[in-house]
């Protein structure tokens, strides 16, 4: 009765994420545009979070279109591309597809094992879906002509799942004892109303969340629920976190509700509290300390060096860890972005020639000077990346001068004209703005 009391609030939190998780999406769209591999795990984590609220509908093409993304931006040889297949294949497999899933798994795995080797820890769990996923085939098969006898047999009776007595609850759904694996019976609430989505999600929920790196274990002998491995076989997500963080509040809301309970019984009787209920407090105890080493480990793994002094004795405390991560991996994500345009414009700079068939000395000390600057950023710390590579990227360096200067098809008007020239005069001298000014100085040829 007190995990219903706290339902509500832990649906409220839910529709929470999902809002803050669709405005994060605008702002990495307007950030870094729409292909783009940052882009691509934002659709992902708004993805996870509808999975979680109860919506694989609509996170299917979310992870569909993070899937182009990253084969696009990435090329189909990359672990993470092999990381979206897998999320793709879990809903598929969650929602019943197992027909559909199964390439996807196979994709998945030729990937790992060529781009990380067979016996690395991903490509051996990507093996076992596709095993586990073989066999559920195979088990749905058998339940299916199980089930036909039955209902031959004795028509009139029906199984707890399709009768639709009962909603299933996240409670009693991490306890369901697995009879046949994917039997068609398992699967029939998901299609129909929310409350036995959620029910089948929970059940199921570790094959659907997207970008999962240890692809679960549908197939599990006892139970539905398949706890994840650890972060440093598996490399979760931040959104994963996210979740596994809301996971573990809403077990806690629902205990909360049992001590207070206890306590009366413990107050009012002298009742001492279940060994079942001190086994689930154990039980959350381990699960948020391994919760919290994961999320610390993942944050000094992103170069997150003061992650270690944050608060991370509460829930909330990860939840704020989160957050701070995610501003971090955004500005990190800038920060490369200014490397790589700064990096591209001083090739640029590298490539210019002297109409003159002499040498001009000026051009060549200017050169030599991008090129000790190339060297610099290249090997800076993206947290003490030189400011001049900023002012590159954005396009106001005395660099993008000259190169707008020496580019006959830059298309200048007469402001912008005499303001780069006036630039290069100033910072890079007169020699070098006279020689742009008369076309002397043009763009060589791609290296």
């Amino acid at each position: 009765m007190s995990h219903d009391v706290s339902a509500p609030v832990a649906k409220r939190g839910q529709q929470n994420a999902v809002a803050n998780a669709r405005q994060r999406l605008v702002e990495v769209r307007d950030s870094v545009g729409t292909a783009h591999p940052d882009y691509a795990s934002a659709l992902i984590q708004l993805a996870l979070l509808l999975i979680m609220h109860g919506d694989p509908t609509e996170a299917e093409p979310l992870l569909r279109e993070a899937l182009d993304i990253r084969r696009v931006t990435l090329g189909e040889r990359h672990p993470d591309y092999a990381t979206c297949l897998s999320s793709l294949a879990g809903l598929l497999w969650a929602r019943g597809d197992l027909d559909s899933a199964e390439p996807l798994l196979r994709q998945a795995l030729v990937i790992r094992c060529e781009i990380l080797g067979e016996r690395h820890p991903k490509s051996i769990v990507s093996q076992n879906s596709l095993d586990q996923l073989l066999q559920a085939k195979k088990a749905w098969d058998s339940a299916a002509s199980l089930e036909t006898a039955d209902q031959e047999a004795a028509p009139q009776e029906e199984t707890p799942s399709e009768s639709g007595s009962a909603p299933v609850t996240q409670a009693t759904a991490e306890s369901v004892e697995v009879s046949a694996v994917g039997s068609p019976a398992a699967e029939a609430p998901v299609e129909t109303d929310g409350a036995a989505v959620d029910g089948v999600h929970a059940a199921t929920e570790p094959v659907a969340v997207p970008e999962v790196e240890d692809e679960p274990n549908p197939a599990a002998p006892t139970r539905a629920h398949v706890e994840p491995e650890p972060a440093a076989t598996t490399g979760r997500s931040r959104a994963e976190f996210a979740l596994a963080i809301e996971e573990l509040a809403e077990q806690f809301a629902g205990l909360g509700g049992e001590l207070h309970s206890a306590v009366g019984h413990l107050k009012d009787g002298g009742i001492l509290p279940a060994e079942t209920l001190l086994e689930a407090l154990r039980d959350g105890r381990s699960r948020f300390a391994s919760l919290r080493g994961e999320v610390l480990q993942f944050a000094l793994g992103l170069g997150m060096g003061n992650a270690e002094s944050k608060p991370a004795d509460s829930l909330q405390d990860l939840r704020e860890l989160l957050v701070e991560l995610e501003r971090y991996e955004l500005e990190r994500s800038r920060t490369g972005q200014a490397r790589r345009q700064a990096l591209a414009t001083l090739e640029q700079v590298a490539r210019l020639v002297y109409a003159d068939p002499k040498d001009f000395p000026p051009l060549r000390e200017c050169q030599e000077a991008a090129r000790g600057l190339r060297e610099s950023i290249e090997a800076a710390h993206p947290a003490d990346l030189p400011a001049e590579a900023f002012a590159l990227a954005d396009g106001n360096h005395p660099y993008n001068a000259l190169l707008a200067l020496a580019d006959a098809e830059t298309g200048l008007n007469d402001d912008e004209w005499a303001n780069a020239l006036e630039l290069v005069q100033t910072e890079l001298g007169k020699p070098l703005s006279v020689a742009a000014a008369r076309s002397k100085i043009v763009a060589g040829p791609a290296t």
